[in-house]
């Protein structure tokens, strides 16, 4: 499945120096489409070991998240890894389980998505499994900290990204396992600290 979009202008930064009008993409979700179950926070730290998990008891392979989220920190050193991640992961089958990743990287201000599976169904020496953007704040609170946004949806094989308010999209194709599809989404840091606040989380779970 990929959804219809709404289009519209509007100036945005694509760097701190510079606006240009651009072309917004936001997603029009179908009302078919109803969540099953979901997790939702408001003012949620993440760390290593605190994370937020949904797991599917009868996956449809339709899951979403949204997040608004600020950098606690105005700067890192280029040497720190200061990122977090939406793991997409398959149901366990023989013992393993398929991941697909969706994150963001605070050092570089950037979106990333690794979509690299051991697959051996699927070899291409130029299939390109790795993709990231780079993403100026979509605002700043009151303590001129930086705010993002992101909304994903995944559809079995299929994710589609839209990155601060629809300022960028993505859509890719992923390949699991024969017989392994999405089974569960998680929000997990990198960092022991909390380095991020998220306004906003939700996972959610979803049919058609």
């Amino acid at each position: 499945m990929s959804l219809t979009r709404r289009y519209t202008l509007k100036e945005i930064n694509i760097n701190p120096e510079t606006k240009i009008l651009s072309l917004i993409q936001r997603p029009i979700i179908p009302d078919s489409i109803t969540a099953v179950n979901s997790i939702v926070k408001t003012s949620f730290h993440p760390t290593i070991n605190n994370i937020l998990s949904l797991v599917a008891q009868d996956s449809t392979g339709l899951f979403d998240f949204k997040l608004r989220f600020k950098i606690k920190e105005k700067r890192f050193s280029n040497q720190e890894k200061i990122t977090f991640d939406i793991l997409v992961q398959s149901q366990v089958q023989d013992n393993e389980i398929d991941t697909v990743k969706v994150g963001f990287d605070a050092v570089i201000s950037s979106y990333y998505f690794n979509r690299a599976i051991k697959n051996k169904n699927f070899e291409n020496e130029f299939f390109t499994d790795k993709l990231s953007t780079y993403m100026e704040p979509l605002s700043y609170d009151e303590n001129n900290l930086p705010v993002f946004e992101l909304y994903g949806i995944v559809d079995r094989n299929i994710i589609e990204l839209y990155f601060n308010d629809g300022a960028a999209a993505m859509t890719n194709t992923f390949f699991m396992n024969e017989g392994r599809y999405p089974h569960s989404t998680k929000l997990v840091a990198n960092n022991e600290d909390s380095k991020f606040e998220f306004e906003q989380v939700s996972l959610r779970h979803l049919t058609n």
